[in-house]
């Protein structure tokens, strides 16, 4: 890709990736540390059940991603443009704001969202792994190093 295309096509859509990192996370940690104060306790631990923390997490991963979700189309969208061996149809955008008008020009708001469903179901279970695993990483490190 370098070569053909210059050392600037390995960059191409870096810009809405980190653009859409930030409201992911966000909302990530947003929305767990919200519903978290409302999970059941167990009594032995004075701590959130594991599985309410996994449940929370899902709402949270999910939640997060819709969030995100346009962003990640529109940086998906502008890395394939220039590929015309297997998508010669592709249209060709000058930039970010470009790609979003297009899109929903082209397909309406839907079509930010288009393919989200199979992007919940790989994002559901690893964030809650992730969240139940930050927190027992932070309570075991608090517990060492207090």
């Amino acid at each position: 890709v370098a070569r053909s295309e210059g050392p600037t096509a390995l960059y191409r859509g870096l810009v809405p990736s980190l653009w859409g990192i930030m409201p992911y996370v966000g909302v990530d940690f947003m929305v767990y540390g919200t519903i978290r104060d409302y999970l059941p306790l167990n009594p032995n631990t004075g701590e959130p059940y594991v599985a309410a923390k996994l449940a929370a997490g899902a709402i949270a991963g999910v939640t997060g991603q819709t969030v995100a979700y346009p962003l990640d189309t529109v940086r998906r969208q502008l890395q394939v443009q220039d590929i015309k061996v297997k998508y010669p149809d592709v249209p060709k955008y000058a930039g970010m704001v470009d790609c979003f008008r297009g899109i929903v020009l082209r397909d309406g708001i839907r079509g930010l969202f288009r393919g989200i469903w199979p992007n919940y179901l790989k994002v559901a279970p690893s964030i809650s792994i992730q969240f139940v695993f930050f927190e027992t990483a932070s309570k075991w490190f608090h517990e060492t190093h207090a």
